[in-house]
């Protein structure tokens, strides 16, 4: 078990784009930090993503199709291209969900 405190590890990040802080069996969880015009370039994910928007507002391309997630929005999505460009300077969790079955 761990207990994360998200609002320090954001301010931390003046140095580091993104940072994983777990990781396990395909999945992960990262904090990503982005300036406005920051982008993320399109990038095929091979599992489910979620992005949680914790400060600011991005665009995030699904498939070629743009969504804007202000402050508080969530975005899951099935194995997909995605991209990511910051309208705002923002704070992101993502979290990628390995889509292998294992039993």
């Amino acid at each position: 078990m761990e207990i994360l405190n998200l609002k320090k590890m954001g301010s931390e990040m003046d140095k580091e784009r993104t940072r994983v802080f777990f990781e396990h069996e395909g999945s992960k969880m990262r904090m990503i930090s982005l300036r406005k015009g920051e982008g993320i370039p399109t990038c095929q994910m091979a599992s489910y993503v979620v992005f949680q928007v914790l400060e600011g507002r991005v665009e995030v391309n699904v498939n070629g199709t743009g969504h804007d997630l202000p402050e508080g929005y969530c975005l899951i999505s099935e194995p997909a291209r995605i991209s990511m460009m910051s309208l705002e300077d923002s704070r992101i969790i993502g979290i990628q969900i390995s889509s292998d079955k294992r039993e």
